[in-house]
């Protein structure tokens, strides 16, 4: 079973080396679609590809945000085109967590052909403030939520290929249909998760926003897209940047909590996502 890896990507030279170097060791082939950055992340990526490594980077400088268009697009291509079994849609925060490749490959290839796939964040929050430079982010950040709210993520699966009338938006958390009418069905995947890194420093999340915002903005469903950025933004205006107060947002990134999180530590379990690979190339 071919599995390929879907991403589109901006402003992600922090992560997007520990990013494709990770997923790749679970996925045969890693697509990205790039948007125009002001930071290292095509750089890292064409750094990558002379490696040899199986990635396969095009521009997207089209303008606006359009994430969810973009992606089912290309998603569906790869599938009808027979160079995917599977398309994990991944954002460049979002990280394989599987036993293995030969794991996730059996667990995908037993979705029933009428199904798409569903797996689950495991948030990870940061715990020190400033990480060394050139150091993974999974080596860095080890703690996650002890207990998750249920945020899924799809996988495409050979039935999104044959119905034309699905469409993932954006943040790829579940599927449209366009004719509203036609139902379809979403099995869970089992023992097997996307560990999600959003928040790694001040400065990141920060550019995150506001980039992120720029570019959204220019779509006409904009004002409908990143609300959770957009309240993120008023939160940091109110309160000013503290450790405390990225923490808080890491951990509680899609407000799925009512009440105030206090004691942070205690909502943590340490559980380091394994990581065997070194980086290579400057972030800056």
């Amino acid at each position: 079973m071919k599995l390929v890896g879907l991403s589109m990507v901006r402003d992600e030279a922090d992560i997007i080396e520990s990013f494709a170097r990770h997923n790749l060791g679970y996925v045969d082939e890693l697509h990205v679609i790039v948007q125009p950055s002001q930071d290292a992340t095509r750089a890292i990526l064409d750094a990558l590809v002379r490696e040899g490594l199986p990635l396969r980077v095009t521009d997207d400088d089209e303008g606006g945000f359009m994430q969810g268009r973009k992606l089912t697009a290309l998603g569906r291509r790869l599938l009808r085109s027979a160079a995917a079994d599977a398309v994990l849609v991944l954002d460049a925060d979002e990280f394989v967590r599987a036993p293995d490749k030969a794991f996730l490959a059996d667990v995908l290839a037993r979705v029933p052909d009428d199904c798409l796939g569903s797996w689950q964040w495991i948030s990870y929050v940061p715990t020190v403030e400033a990480a060394p430079s050139g150091v993974p982010v999974t080596r860095v950040i080890t703690a996650r939520r002890r207990a998750e709210y249920p945020i899924p993520k799809i996988i495409l699966t050979r039935c999104f290929a044959e119905r034309s009338d699905l469409l993932l938006p954006t943040g790829s958390h579940e599927v449209h249909s366009t004719t509203g009418a036609q139902r379809f069905r979403v099995a869970r995947i089992r023992g097997a998760g996307l560990a999600h890194f959003p928040v790694r420093s001040a400065s990141q999340i920060r550019n995150k926003i506001e980039r992120g915002l720029a570019a959204m903005d220019k779509d006409s469903a904009g004002a409908q897209l990143g609300f959770h950025w957009r309240r993120i933004r008023e939160m940091i205006e109110a309160e000013g940047m503290t450790f405390d107060l990225l923490q808080k947002i890491a951990l509680d990134y899609q407000f799925t909590d009512a009440t105030p999180i206090a004691d942070i530590a205690s909502w943590l379990v340490d559980d380091p996502l394994p990581c065997n690979f070194a980086l290579r190339y400057d972030a800056r």
